[in-house]
């Protein structure tokens, strides 16, 4: 009983020692990051030091440091430790936004993003086989933010395991993004001072000619942005004029010709039977049968052909987005998206369609919300799932001060760089042999940028497609 005491204790003993330890190389390490900064060391070289030291905390761990550009809205690894070179490459320039893996997220929420399994995380869909694949398994982010509330980027660790954060890892992934912040601030304040510097030692004389040269070379370039705009909307508007025209001629063309083959046709056997019967040529019932049905048969492929292209002019009308113009209604977000999903499960059949919807009541054209992204689900199944019998689209919508940020991705076979600039122009069909007219996501943008007066672009994705949407709203 004794001896077993004393190996607790021991054990015990052990344990405090480790900590103490530990404690020890982990305040070491932040000396040493801090006393890199106050020499204005190379920030890429102090944040590598940071993410070293932080290993101290647990050997399993991997940790990265990434900027952002508040400009762009995009990630750059600044910094890692024992991360693939590959995952780090891949991250490079990734567009900041909800449900765009942990580091996206947190960076666009400002707030702690903790995924225990990437495995399962709606957060990593399109992020799971390059996670994966570099053999992380969990990922938590704590966004890096100033003493002003500017983000600056994220602190990152990683397991190789699906794993829970304890008290202890909350505050150690807080601390050490804290520690980037002071980093970060640091290389900002002295940047500021130095350029600060540079501008007091102009002469006065020395800023009032460059501010003369300024407002010359302002005048001229606002001269000539303004010549620029107008010869612009002219070009612009002749394009599109040519485009409709030649569009509307193309689709049309089919079954106009079609219309008048038949009806030519039809014309002759009719003249020929008059000729027989003004010469008093015999004509046998059952011959006079078989022309008056092949007649009626020409006829009824002409008649197919017009009302082909009835329905054709119909749609074009239809292009117009007055058409969707009622009223705004009040409702919310959740069980609009909720009754959409139901609405277009004929549609969905083996695909799936995943919803991460903010608790936002809005006031906008309920049509015109539908109508989008009616279409873009659509869109995903006819074209990007054209090879799968099972795909995902995910859903994550936000609402950040009086707008909706909505990112709507899906894990097909994405879209080509040289048509990503195409698709929203009408009658762009990258494949002939679909019987779409190429109308569908140029009405998408019409419907986003003319009647809710957003924006719609498509961001880089590894995996499959990616559209982030912007909706200005208005609360009720």
């Amino acid at each position: 009983m004794n001896h077993n005491v004393s190996t607790l204790a021991v054990n015990q003993w052990r344990q405090k020692l480790d900590h103490a330890q530990r404690s020890h190389e982990l305040e070491k390490g932040r000396y040493e990051v801090l006393k890199m900064a106050a020499s204005d060391e190379n920030i890429v070289d102090t944040l590598q030091v940071l993410c070293e030291k932080a290993n101290a905390y647990n050997e399993e761990m991997f940790c990265s440091v990434l900027r952002l550009n508040e400009e762009e809205g995009t990630l750059h690894p600044t910094a890692a430790y024992r991360l693939p070179e590959f995952y780090c490459d891949a991250l490079e320039g990734v567009k900041i936004g909800q449900g765009v893996g942990s580091c996206g997220t947190a960076a666009f929420r400002k707030e702690r993003v903790i995924v225990e399994d990437i495995n399962t995380h709606p957060f990593w869909t399109q992020y799971k086989g390059l996670a994966l694949s570099a053999g992380l398994q969990s990922c938590w982010s704590e966004p890096i933010i100033g003493h002003d509330g500017k983000c600056y980027g994220t602190f990152a660790m990683y397991y190789a395991e699906p794993k829970t954060p304890s008290n202890e890892d909350l505050s150690f992934i807080e601390a050490s993004a804290n520690l980037a912040a002071i980093v970060f601030e640091n290389k900002q304040n002295r940047e500021q001072l130095v350029n600060a510097n540079k501008e007091l030692e102009k002469t006065l004389d020395t800023r009032s000619n460059e501010l003369f040269l300024a407002n010359q070379k302002l005048e001229q370039a606002i001269e000539e942005q303004r010549r620029s705009h107008l010869n612009k909307v002219a070009f612009e508007k002749m394009e599109t004029t040519t485009s409709l025209v030649v569009g509307i001629a193309h689709e049309l063309n089919t079954p106009i010709g079609v219309t008048v083959t038949s009806l030519s046709a039809t014309q002759s056997i009719i003249q020929d039977i008059a000729k027989k019967i003004d010469e008093g040529t015999p004509l046998s019932r059952s011959a006079l049968q078989n022309e008056l049905n092949n007649a009626l048969e020409l006829l009824g492929l002409g008649s197919s052909s017009l009302l082909e292209a009835n329905s054709l002019l119909e749609k074009f009308k239809a292009i117009n987005t007055k058409e969707y113009m009622c009223e705004n209604s009040y409702f919310s977000l959740i069980e609009f998206f909720n009754e959409l999903k139901s609405s277009l499960e004929h549609v969905l059949v083996n695909h799936t369609l995943e919803l991460d919807i903010a608790p936002v009541e809005v006031s906008i054209s309920k049509v015109g919300l539908s109508q989008v992204f009616t279409q873009l689900i659509e869109n995903s199944i006819q074209h990007g799932f054209k090879q799968s019998s099972g795909g995902t689209i995910t859903l994550h919508v936000n609402q950040v001060g009086h707008e909706l940020h909505i990112n709507y991705q899906d894990n097909g076979v994405g879209i080509a760089d040289d048509i990503a600039d195409k698709i929203f122009e009408p009658f762009y069909v990258s494949n002939r042999d679909h019987k779409g007219l190429g109308l569908g996501l140029n009405m998408v943008t019409n419907v986003v940028r003319n009647m809710f007066h957003g924006d719609i672009k498509i961001q880089p994705a590894p995996v499959g497609a990616r559209f982030e949407i912007i909706i200005p709203i208005s609360s009720h």
